[in-house]
């Protein structure tokens, strides 16, 4: 279409945007969850200083001192040692180039920011996530050529891979130990006596010690090279089985029988044999304290077992076997966070690392808590049980990756004496599966933003939960969006879609609260078994772009001794878009009384419409709070569809406290109100 200036020159039309288009109309904290396979590198923000990198500035309370002992098997060297794709599984990784030197690359993938690592260290994970408080130092030694091969290390790896006559080799001995066998190679190296007990195990004076051994993990390679390669377990071809004689043929099992290119594993029937011939990665938390890793782990797999070292337990299930949801997701480093990073869980298989688990997140306030790096200056804790005399308490909440400072980065409301008063399943009528499960302690609120730490989590907002210091799981996140996510995990050889299991992780990528209308998620939780209404009120961003929330919470049983009350005042208008478009601003006063501190303000309940159904009114919050005699501005948005010239918006005000404090007025809109420069005014 051409249109003809008054000049005479044709030019093309402008298409007209629609004008629920406008800025004015989009969520004000829309809920935007990524999956991390589609991140990388790239999507990392650095927010902790460049001196946090290495141990040259150590923890403020607490600097841990560990080894790294490397070892290797009488048929597995280090693949970055090796050509380019020397294993079946494609590594080392093309392009790559052996390094002579593997003591030297491993010590500095794990301790000094190169392009491997993408920039992170152990030090560095440690000292952003206790901001400051925490710090790792390490020396590496070997590597040490340990007296077996790989399989005889990794099967059966506890219960993994049972029974291990079945799957180890005639003429084998699986079942080794990795750290008995990798601590006396070292102690023998260093001239270190013998620890106690009959392993003889000693840390040789270092607080802990990562063992990490040549190949892979079974955690980074049992799907990618089982059911996401082979259609079913016999179509495993011989370069994934056990290794052959030289006409071909199978070894026997310690049953005396051929053994099959498949394994038992963890999760599901079975993988390829190569695949369950790795060692699965684990801590020990009693002293001599070490965990194991392999040459595929990213640097969260350290960070997860070291978390296990200082006494934190796991907090994820086995999302196959159906019988209950994820607990805490990619939200925190006990739970699947360890698999964080640029493409996520299927990423992590590759030598060197790709990504895929080379970032964890921050754990999360309960962990904090158990950690010891957070004071009760750096986070709120009311009580269940006295807030019906204290009344609506509002909280301004800053995002876990930074530091506190003169914030809180965290709300915990505890359930004091009775406990959580939820009670069974059966009595909160939920599905078992999605049940938390009772004994709960606390609820607690963090903020998520994507940056730091945090760049590979799902997304930012408000993370709600519930706590308690004992049993399975310690935490578990409440969702506001408990559907399906529909997501894709991969796709099977024949290229069969394969949706994500519904106790998968994934399944709380969006399980971030938000604040305002239409963000894709909730503003708000109610328990009523506890009695306690909880708010998402609003979030700003600070000048230095640091992410905020204010949260409320009241109880249902009272809300102290105080008159509550509340007015609107007549709006200002502002056009927004000629012939759609404009908002009506109305101050709210609080004008009764409240407490103290944090308890100082009311919360209020927003509604509003319009007189002619050709006019939609849009409240961008549905919530606001004001301290006692303070003034804030509400804003509704008037959208206009063709038809009437006028409308009449009514806007009311409900106090939560006390819903017989309540205040009405009204925005009269005419069309002409939407063009700027027009006779807008007041009502």
């Amino acid at each position: 279409m051409l249109l003809v200036t008054a000049g005479g020159a044709p030019v093309a039309a402008q298409a007209v945007s629609d004008p629920t288009d406008h800025p004015a109309l989009q969520p004000i904290d829309a809920q935007n969850w990524v999956d991390q396979a589609n991140l990388t590198w790239a999507d990392y923000t650095q927010i902790r200083p460049d001196e946090w990198h290495d141990d040259s500035v150590p923890g403020s309370e607490d600097q841990f001192r560990g080894a790294v002992v490397l070892a290797d098997f009488t048929d597995q060297p280090f693949l970055i040692s090796q050509e380019a794709g020397t294993h079946p599984f494609g590594n080392p990784q093309p392009g790559w180039e052996p390094v002579s030197d593997v003591r030297q690359w491993m010590h500095d993938y794990l301790t000094e920011p190169n392009e491997y690592n993408g920039g992170q260290t152990i030090h560095g994970y440690w000292m952003e996530n206790s901001h400051g408080r925490l710090g790792v130092s390490i020396d590496t030694f070997g590597p040490y050529r340990l007296p077996g091969k790989l399989h005889e290390y990794g099967i059966p790896d506890g219960s993994f891979n049972s029974p291990a006559a079945r799957y180890c080799p005639q003429g084998d001995t699986c079942g080794k130990n990795l750290r008995t066998d990798s601590n006396a190679a070292w102690r023998a190296a260093i001239g270190c006596p013998p620890g106690g007990g009959q392993s003889q195990i000693s840390n040789c004076g270092y607080d802990f010690v990562f063992y990490v051994s040549a190949g892979h993990d079974e955690s980074s390679t049992w799907q990618e090279f089982g059911e996401m390669l082979f259609e079913e377990r016999e179509d495993v071809p011989d370069a994934f089985g056990p290794p052959r004689d030289a006409s071909g043929n199978p070894p026997l099992n310690q049953e005396g029988n051929p053994m099959p290119n498949w394994s038992a594993t963890r999760y599901v029937e079975w993988t390829s044999w190569k695949a369950a011939a790795n060692h699965w990665p684990n801590a020990s938390v009693n002293p001599p304290r070490s965990s194991t890793q392999a040459e595929s782990s990213g640097q969260s797999v350290y960070a997860h077992e070291f978390s296990h070292i200082l006494g934190l337990p796991d907090n994820y299930n086995n999302p196959f076997a159906d019988n209950v949801r994820n607990y805490t997701g990619y939200w925190e480093m006990m739970s699947r966070g360890t698999f964080n990073g640029p493409g996520g869980t299927h990423n992590r298989w590759q030598v060197p690392n790709q990504g895929g688990s080379g970032l964890g997140p921050h754990h999360m306030l309960h962990f904090k808590n158990q950690l010891g790096v957070l004071t009760d200056q750096e986070q709120v804790t009311l009580q269940r049980n006295e807030l019906a005399d204290q009344g609506a308490a509002v909280i301004r909440v800053k995002a876990r990756s930074d530091v506190p400072e003169d914030d809180q980065v965290g709300l915990t409301v505890a359930f004091g004496e009775g406990g959580d008063l939820a009670g069974s399943c059966a009595n909160q009528g939920l599905d078992p599966f999605y049940c938390p499960g009772t004994g709960y302690l606390n609820y607690r609120f963090e903020v998520v933003d994507r940056v730091g730490n945090d760049s590979f989590t799902p997304g930012h907002g408000v993370l709600m939960s519930k706590s308690r210091n004992s049993g399975t799981p310690r935490v578990w996140i409440i969702d506001p969006n408990p559907e399906d996510i529909n997501m894709i995990d991969f796709f099977r050889p024949d290229g069969t879609p394969v949706a994500v299991v519904r106790g998968d992780p994934r399944q709380l990528n969006d399980a971030t609260f938000h604040a305002g209308t239409n963000s894709g998620s909730e503003y708000e939780y109610v328990d009523n078994f506890n009695r306690l209404h909880f708010y998402i009120l609003d979030t700003h961003r600070d000048e230095d772009g640091v992410l905020f929330y204010d949260i409320g919470v009241r109880r249902f049983d009272g809300a102290g001794d105080f008159q509550r009350g509340v007015e609107l005042e007549s709006p200002a208008k502002t056009p927004q878009r000629a012939g759609f478009l404009a908002t009506c601003t109305f101050p709210l006063t609080n004008t009764g009384e409240a407490g103290e501190g944090i308890f100082d303000s009311d919360i209020y309940r927003l509604s509003a419409n319009s007189s002619s159904e050709n006019w939609e009114a849009r409240l961008p919050n549905a919530l606001a709070y004001a301290q006692a005699g303070e003034t804030v501005e509400v804003q509704v948005h008037v959208l206009r569809n063709p038809g009437n010239a006028r409308t009449t918006v009514t806007l009311t005000a409900t106090s939560e406290t006390d819903q017989t404090q309540s205040s009405t007025e009204t925005c009269d809109v005419h069309v002409r109100d939407t063009t700027p420069g027009g006779d807008q005014g007041n009502n």
